[in-house]
């Protein structure tokens, strides 16, 4: 199937998935619930951990967005925080990072989920959207790079299938459940990059 019918399809499709971004109570709560409920099923956090807590001293340096499916139902998320000197990234914190970060503008991509019964169906939308506004915010706030602590099925997909420009910059570690690996990726030419790669991800997501 062309290129251009399949990215119409992506387009269409997306349609039944818009990213909110979490801005009062009720969406935190439920932003909070589809994350921890996911990381349950998975292992990486258990009921009496202390995990919701240690990620709610980075509200204030937050970006969090919700996928509802028919903008009804919550069925992903995805966090973006900002470096800050109060409390650093996640990442920086909690593993010994080969990467010299001072005096560049960079965020972590954190917590993001897609609930089960939905990522395998749907041409994996509910991840593509998320992508996308990650894209647009990557732009809007001029970030030099993008930081995560990806489980190691997480991290091969990302660089083997979806195909992006991570780099490892630490020791894979148990880490929240899993074998996670610490990755930088920088933005710099990262579109020309990305749609060299991957042309109809790039095309979906906006890049010039």
């Amino acid at each position: 199937m062309p290129t251009s019918i399949v990215l119409a399809i992506i387009k269409l499709g997306s349609l039944l998935f818009p990213v909110k971004i979490v801005n009062n109570k009720r969406d935190k709560d439920l932003f909070i619930k589809t994350w921890h409920t996911v990381w349950l099923e998975e292992n990486y956090a258990s009921e009496d951990d202390y995990i919701i807590e240690k990620y709610s001293k980075y509200d204030e340096y937050s970006t969090d967005m919700l996928v509802m499916f028919i903008g009804v139902l919550p069925i992903g998320t995805m966090r973006i925080i900002t470096n800050n000197k109060e409390y650093g990234l996640p990442t920086l914190n909690d593993f010994v990072v080969k990467l010299d970060v001072r005096n560049k503008n960079i965020s972590e991509v954190t917590l993001l989920t897609v609930v089960k019964r939905f990522r395998r169906k749907f041409l994996h939308l509910p991840f593509a959207v998320l992508m996308r506004a990650l894209y647009r915010h990557t732009n809007k706030e001029k970030l030099d790079g993008l930081m995560i602590a990806a489980d190691e099925k997480l991290y091969e997909s990302l660089t083997s299938v979806v195909k992006l420009p991570f780099s490892q910059v630490g020791d894979a570690v148990f880490y929240e459940g899993s074998i996670t690996v610490p990755a930088f990726m920088t933005m710099e030419n990262f579109d020309s990059k990305f749609k060299e790669s991957n042309l109809l991800i790039a095309s979906y997501v906006g890049c010039s």
